[in-house]
């Protein structure tokens, strides 16, 4: 199998989340991959930024949290795929204080998975907590290690980084999702 690392990188044109809905208890759960059961609010909203300019939304919203912030169409095809996703729903505040009227789900991929080649990755260990990396340079996996039926997952030192095998990134791409990109594994990164 082939895999990439998934991103949603910000561009000028596009809306951009930086506000945490309130009431989220205990939301390190969401960058670490743990379920958040009633700790995530039943009303959540996210205001677009009106620092960035961009207005227009994809089926991936960029956002300064490291979350997989989709589109319903993103999320039927993402529910067809052998992933462990708790659906975490919620409504886009447009620039005018307006809720989008359009569904918007946080995919919440639980868990993670334990499959860095970590004598070929190039990393710095955070001091604060050294068994997470602080930050990935040059990111390879350790496939055997990989669970057969993964095709969207966390990896164990950097749960905010997602990695997506090709046949499930070319069903996004063929259904036509917008907003998402990726990055080779193996080749320079900054995460």
């Amino acid at each position: 199998m082939n895999y990439k690392i998934l991103r949603v990188p910000p561009r000028d044109e596009l809306g951009y989340l930086e506000q945490e809905t309130r009431g989220v208890a205990q939301a390190w759960r969401l960058g670490d991959g743990e379920p958040m059961g009633d700790k995530f609010p039943k009303q959540a909203s996210y205001p677009l930024s009106k620092k960035h300019r961009g207005m227009k939304l994809t089926d991936f919203i960029p956002n300064k949290f490291s979350r997989l912030i989709i589109s319903e169409k993103a999320r039927k095809l993402l529910e067809t795929a052998p992933v462990d996703i708790e659906w975490l729903p919620i409504s886009i505040i447009d620039k005018k204080d307006r809720v989008v009227d359009a569904p918007y789900s946080i995919a919440h991929v639980l868990g993670t998975v334990d499959c860095v080649d970590l004598e070929r990755s190039e990393y710095d260990r955070s001091s604060f907590s050294p068994e997470q990396f602080l930050v990935i340079r040059r990111l390879l996996l350790r496939e055997d290690k990989i669970p057969e039926q993964s095709s969207l997952f966390r990896i164990k030192e950097y749960p905010r980084a997602f990695i997506i095998r090709e046949d499930l990134l070319d069903k996004l791409t063929a259904a036509g999702v917008t907003g998402l990109d990726v990055l080779e594994l193996g080749a320079p990164v900054m995460l």
